[in-house]
């Protein structure tokens, strides 16, 4: 299938209603994973109200529950500690949150990406500027994170990526003095 793109930044803009295909492909995820306004009677009624928002690394879900506090919206949440099948890098996984980026199912994105590798604070350092990607004497378990968080790092950048090509907002979260935004 071949789905429209919706290209607007304004999120005071009036959204308009989801294709059937969008809204099919977001059904397909567990109704747990979304919070949605007290305004909708169901999760039915807040996805046929149009565009949400996409909350990657949601943790607690703070943000979630209070974008639908403060907007009568709805919000898909991904974190590996809500259940297995929210393991963002798992590259099926990636390509369906990627493809409903480009389809228009959200207004935003934002993503806090565990940053157990790209913490400064991590001792015996695991990265430097020599070896942004993992300095290779890092211990097995050192390594691991590594690994982990260079293929949750290039999700989120081709989740950037996709966000600027639909002209989306989008922010991501991390300490300042972090390696991630010297790796970027």
């Amino acid at each position: 299938h071949s789905f429209p793109t919706r290209r607007s930044s304004d999120l005071r803009a009036e959204p308009a209603a989801l294709p059937a295909e969008v809204t099919k492909l977001l059904r397909m995820f567990d109704s747990s994973q979304f919070e949605f306004s007290s305004c909708f009677g169901s999760l039915e009624e807040a996805l046929a109200s149009g565009p949400g928002f996409l909350d990657l690394f949601s943790g607690s879900r703070g943000v979630a529950k209070e974008l639908v506090k403060q907007a009568q919206t709805w919000v898909l949440t991904f974190d590996l500690s809500h259940s297995p099948s929210e393991n963002l890098p798992s590259p099926p996984l990636q390509g369906q949150i990627l493809r409903l980026i480009g389809c228009g199912a959200f207004r935003a994105m934002g993503a806090g990406p565990v940053c157990a590798s790209f913490s400064t604070a991590v001792t015996p350092p695991g990265r430097n500027r020599e070896y942004p990607e993992g300095v290779p004497w890092a211990s097995e378990l050192q390594q691991e994170k590594n690994r982990i968080g260079n293929l949750l790092l290039r999700f989120v950048l081709q989740a950037v990526e996709a966000c600027c090509e639909a002209e989306m907002i989008f922010w991501v979260e991390n300490p300042h003095p972090s390696w991630l935004d010297r790796k970027s």
